[in-house]
């Protein structure tokens, strides 16, 4: 049998080594704990380190962009402060200008108004030339005939062809006028006016008294030529164009049912400057002669 005072120390003996046990399994489960932490906690550092380490370098790289941007501006520095330079040299300028313009205003407007007057003048000067010219020619043509610029016109009452006119011209000493300028076709047709009395064609459109000119395509349709065979000359014709009318979609001349080859002018002659017109050479019409005036 064990002595009681044995039996306490074994027994106090093996509290102990439970002890120590429990500790030793409390210290393995610690050390554990704590080598995963710290494994956690170096993967955590090593991933911030590869975040810190990338944001560096991006760092890096716009500090290197925004140093190549400075540089750019301050290279540039001196065109644009050159730039301002000259704006600000040109505006001056252009306000210089205005103020110049603004103080001739008044200078201007009088030399504008002398210069009217002056036109004026030289215009009624003109007018009176013109009428002494065609009072002086006037004495040189027969009696009954129209007298411009050296030349004498008959505007017949009675109506014939074209071709009847021709010959008729002809036996006066002159021929199918032969209209060479602005001027004479304006002179010209002050003179036909706008009669609308009498024949009629094309479909009942009234034709009036209109006058054969001496101008024909009958040789070559669309090829107009003068009584001296001379072709018209494109910068010096004067073809209604029937705007505003029933016909403004057949400008003359326009062949219309293709018979249409000897000129007229006389039709809408009144109120505009371009009044020929192409007609069937055999509808009777009124004629105007062309002959030189005496010496």
């Amino acid at each position: 049998m064990i002595p009681e005072e044995r039996r306490v120390s074994l027994v106090i003996l093996v509290c102990i080594c439970v002890l120590l046990l429990a500790l030793g399994i409390t210290l393995g489960c610690l050390l554990a704990l704590t080598k995963t932490y710290l494994k956690a906690a170096l993967q955590n550092y090593e991933t911030r380190h590869a975040e810190d380490k990338h944001l560096l370098t991006t760092c890096n790289g716009k500090e290197a962009n925004l140093s190549s941007s400075l540089q750019y501006l301050e290279s540039n520095h001196t065109e644009v402060k050159n730039l301002l330079t000259t704006c600000n040299v040109k505006e001056a300028n252009l306000s210089s200008a205005i103020q110049y313009l603004e103080s001739n205003q008044t200078e201007v407007k009088n030399l504008l108004t002398t210069c009217n007057a002056q036109k004026e003048l030289v215009l009624s000067k003109l007018q009176q030339c013109e009428t002494n010219l065609t009072a002086a020619q006037a004495k040189k043509c027969p009696s009954g005939l129209e007298s411009y610029n050296g030349s004498c016109y008959h505007f017949s009452e009675d109506k014939l062809t074209w071709e009847q006119s021709q010959y008729a011209c002809i036996h006066e000493g002159g021929h199918l006028v032969i209209i060479e300028s602005l001027q004479e076709q304006e002179f010209i047709r002050k003179k036909v006016g706008n009669a609308h009395v009498g024949i009629t064609n094309m479909g009942g459109t009234n034709v009036g008294d209109n006058y054969w000119i001496g101008m024909t395509d009958m040789k070559t349709e669309g090829v107009w030529v003068w009584m001296d065979n001379t072709t018209l000359n494109d910068s010096i014709k004067f073809w209604d164009l029937n705007k505003g009318t029933d016909a403004d979609q057949y400008p003359e001349p326009n062949n219309w049912e293709g018979k249409e080859h000897c000129a007229q002018m006389g039709r809408r002659c009144s109120n505009q400057t371009s009044c020929w017109l192409d007609l069937d050479c055999n509808t009777p019409s009124k004629r105007i002669c062309e002959s030189r005036s005496i010496k």
